[in-house]
């Protein structure tokens, strides 16, 4: 029974991340000041919007990439973003190869020293490494929303402010 139960539920949310993941579409993500896109990113990744956005991030020698994937159903929202808050998107060439996201992790920054792949759900960091790695660390960790303090304490999360070439 415990394992009928849990093949429901666990099954059910993984086939639900999958078919989430599939129909997601990617925009290479340009801007000048990491404000407007940073804003637009928190406030698409509210329950009120969609939920959820994610980004990947692979770095480079001469030109790194950073790439924004949300439903299709919001695309419109995003590029009416973009004009107000003074970024640019350009859709995802199809050598592109976005990676499978594996375990998330969550995170208070990104890390912009490797590639990767995040989603942003409620304003939080979720992380898995995009080159298939394992972090070696075991275990699990629910993030606690921060309180007003706290947050205005350690300050929440931002795009890099020299942007990514």
């Amino acid at each position: 029974m415990l394992k009928q139960l849990f093949a429901n539920v666990w099954g059910g949310q993984r086939a639900k991340r999958l078919q989430w993941d599939a129909g997601l579409v990617w925009f290479r993500l340009r801007y000048l000041t990491p404000d407007g896109p940073t804003r637009s990113i928190r406030l698409l990744s509210r329950p009120e919007a969609c939920g959820r956005v994610a980004l990947y991030f692979r770095p480079g020698e001469a030109v790194s990439e950073l790439y924004l994937g949300l439903p299709e159903t919001h695309v419109r929202l995003l590029q009416r973003m973009a004009a107000d808050f003074d970024f640019s998107l350009k859709p995802r060439l199809p050598e592109v190869a976005m990676p499978v996201a594996q375990r998330l992790t969550a995170v208070a920054e990104l890390p912009w020293e490797r590639p990767f792949l995040a989603h942003v759900v409620n304003e939080l960091l979720f992380v898995s490494r995009a080159d298939g790695e394992s972090s070696g660390k075991n275990g699990r960790f629910l993030p606690q929303p921060p309180t007003k303090t706290a947050k205005e304490a350690t300050g929440i999360w931002q795009l890099p402010s020299n942007p990514v070439p």
